[in-house]
């Protein structure tokens, strides 16, 4: 089932945006004010990527203001959406201004096997028929010890406020960072927004192998997690939604800040946006 998902998931980014044409080497212009578009390449992954920046209106009248930084997973498909969503939000004061960084890839045909690559842990099972998996701890690195580095030198980021989103398998990429975290006692992002993650990838593991665990609290440490009420009855042969979300809420209540919202009316491919925006919303309330 997760295969059909990845099929019908990037035929439609297929269809909806044109293929993006960036040097490997250069940066290039970005396409609307406020946006800058870089590679990077990462000796942690051995690979290249494509990174997304979004500033927040006026910075540039305010260059020392430390602004909250989101890392946006799958960005050659959502950056643009999530940007424009925040500035719309930000206009009437609804989302706190913040430099959002999108991590995507060359363009949306190598999109989908390289984030199967890069947002599972362990290697998947011969079932889901990935070409590559397994890279998640590999792609945490770089964003740890590569990218944020970067980011911080050259922008003024708030390092108290950032934050980790992503959907489907960026949702699962978004939890397994953070409990591969927790269970370090090294927790690196500040908040986490994962919306109707894949938990059930190589049948739970990533809720089978922390369940147990003796996370040392850390309060200051948030994850907002969302489902679509009639994903379940999209597959039923995944776990259901509101079982992750018990699951969840029995691991980290009393170690961590954890919300989570169940969108009735939704399925799993229309939970993104309203879960980003709810979820930048509860991690950054407006004072």
């Amino acid at each position: 089932m997760i295969k059909l998902i990845h099929i019908l998931f990037f035929f439609t980014i297929l269809i909806s945006c044109k293929k993006q044409n960036v040097s490997s080497t250069q940066a290039v212009e970005p396409k609307l004010e406020n946006q800058q578009i870089f590679k990077l390449y990462s000796e942690q992954v051995k690979d290249t990527f494509t990174i997304f920046v979004g500033l927040p209106e006026g910075i540039g009248s305010l260059p020392d203001t430390p602004y909250p930084v989101v890392y946006l997973l799958d960005a050659n498909f959502y950056f643009s959406m999530v940007y424009e969503m925040l500035k719309k939000y930000n206009d009437v004061g609804l989302i706190k201004p913040l430099i959002l960084i999108g991590i995507g890839y060359n363009n949306l045909h190598t999109m989908d096997s390289l984030r199967c690559r890069d947002y599972t842990y362990p290697q998947a099972l011969t079932d889901y028929e990935m070409s590559t998996s397994g890279g998640a701890k590999i792609f945490l690195e770089f964003i740890k010890k590569e990218l944020n580095p970067k980011i911080e030198k050259e922008y003024s980021v708030d390092t108290f406020k950032r934050i980790l989103m992503g959907h489907s398998l960026g949702g699962y990429f978004t939890i397994f960072a953070l409990l591969h975290d927790l269970s370090q006692n090294d927790v690196f992002f500040n908040g986490y927004i994962a919306a109707s993650p894949s938990c059930h990838y190589n049948n739970n593991y990533i809720l089978e192998t922390y369940k147990h665990n003796h996370f040392i609290p850390n309060k200051r440490t948030q994850l907002f997690v969302t489902f679509g009420g009639l994903e379940d009855q999209e597959d039923h042969e995944i776990i259901r939604s509101d079982t992750v979300i018990k699951t969840l809420d029995e691991l980290l209540r009393y170690k961590i800040k954890y919300h989570s919202t169940l969108f009735s009316n939704l399925g799993h491919m229309e939970t993104a946006m309203p879960s980003f925006h709810k979820g930048l919303q509860s991690l950054l309330e407006v004072e």
